[in-house]
């Protein structure tokens, strides 16, 4: 029979409830994945961390056959299931079409053990969900911590996502000034420091760690299109963790590249505690593929001394969303934690923690049903004023290319 839940709980504690009742139903679990993309290797990691055991990984692409990912053969969802039959199958594919798609295979199939949810695998403690309850600065979070418990119950209907462009730059929260030390822990290509610089008519220094070799080397060819910023960009081709040294990691050259224990190469590792910052980050965001938490608490002495403004991804493993919240309020050095998604479901989720001197006191985003977000007077304001300094700047910029081109007119001309 399916695994389900059938009445959507109204609050963070009754959710955590049935999510407890819903694993031990499924007693000694044995599961075949189904998908083999970024987020079934994701799943794949959840179920070692919870002891789940699982017997194959299912995909439709017969080019992944008979392969072996992490210890977990890859087969024919026919095969997968005549090998297994008494396994629950778990849809572990993101995008909700696909997934649905999946699900009806299943149906035609005959398949009746079917997890519609990836996340129900980790559920916490009573009192864990009443500290995760407590934990939340406005009830904008504590309705998303709310949605994404109940989507890990297969109760998809969520409230709209955020503008995507917006992430890690709420301007609801706080607001970025001129002498800014970005702190990018995962800076891929260079993508967040240019939604950064958009945002800021000066900087004091941006920190970029990227640990994928082929990545970095496209992260310091973007910046390359910064001259005017180079004293202030400095970059570090390792990864940021508990423990100092070298970590296996899966370099694949895109998003998906992470610390791994059966990764194919070895990169260099620090804890942040010990990076020799010219000045202190201000403003430090994590996005590293499940070691968010690692990170953080490799930095604890510096956040704990400088209190910067944190901006980290809860979608990489399904403890995050209460384990990193907690941990950072734990520290007890006066933060607000918020909670803000910009994709669908359970994507692009992320945990703010706001100093209580940087917060924007009294202009706390409200995001209705309707989908509509409301701001108030003063965040308006920050807006306005946002748009302004983008103008600017771009007008600026319009201006230099227009120097350049006459300069090249001239030299046209003198070589004539």
């Amino acid at each position: 029979m399916s695994v389900s839940i059938d009445t959507k709980p109204a609050t963070i504690p009754d959710a955590v409830a049935a999510l407890a009742s819903k694993t031990a139903s499924l007693g000694d679990l044995r599961v075949i994945l189904f998908g083999a993309g970024r987020v079934g290797m994701l799943t794949l990691d959840a179920c070692r961390d919870a002891g789940v055991r699982v017997l194959s990984v299912a995909d439709n692409d017969s080019q992944l056959w008979g392969r072996k990912i992490n210890g977990a053969e890859l087969l024919p969802p026919a095969e997968a299931l005549k090998r297994y039959p008494d396994a629950l199958v778990v849809v572990s594919v993101q995008e909700p079409r696909a997934a649905a798609a999946i699900r009806q295979q299943l149906a035609e199939m005959g398949v009746e053990r079917v997890s519609n949810d990836r996340w129900f695998l980790l559920p916490c403690d009573a009192e864990t969900a009443a500290r995760l309850d407590a934990v939340w600065a406005d009830e904008v979070s504590r309705r998303e911590c709310l949605a994404q418990l109940n989507l890990r119950l297969g109760f998809e209907d969520m409230p709209p996502h955020l503008p995507p462009d917006d992430i890690y730059f709420p301007v609801d929260l706080f607001r970025l000034h001129d002498h800014e030390v970005f702190t990018d822990l995962g800076a891929y290509d260079g993508d967040t420091f240019l939604e950064f610089r958009k945002r800021v008519h000066g900087f004091a220094a941006y920190c970029g760690f990227e640990p994928d070799p082929h990545t970095f080397e496209r992260l310091r060819r973007h910046l390359e299109h910064y001259p005017k910023d180079w004293p202030k960009l400095h970059v570090w081709n390792m990864a940021i963790g508990e423990d100092p040294g070298f970590v296996w990691f899966r370099a694949a050259g895109d998003v998906g590249s992470r610390i791994e224990d059966t990764g194919d190469s070895q990169v260099s590792c620090d804890r942040l505690d010990n990076i020799q910052f010219e000045s202190p980050p201000t403003l430090v965001k994590l996005d590293i593929e499940g070691s968010e938490l690692s990170a953080l608490k490799s930095g604890e002495r510096l956040i704990r001394e400088h209190r910067p403004i944190l901006a980290v991804c809860l979608y990489h493993k399904p403890q995050d969303l209460w384990e990193i919240p907690l941990w950072i309020a734990g520290l007890g050095v006066g933060y607000r934690i918020y909670l803000r998604r910009y994709g669908p479901a359970d994507t692009e989720l992320v945990c703010y923690a706001v100093p209580e001197e940087r917060g924007r006191n009294g202009c706390e985003g409200d995001q209705e049903s309707t989908g509509e977000w409301r701001m108030s007077d003063d965040t308006n304001t920050v807006v306005i004023e946002a748009l302004k300094e983008a103008t600017n700047e771009l007008l600026s910029e319009v201006d230099e290319l227009l120097e350049m081109m006459a300069v090249l007119e001239e030299r046209k001309e003198s070589g004539r």
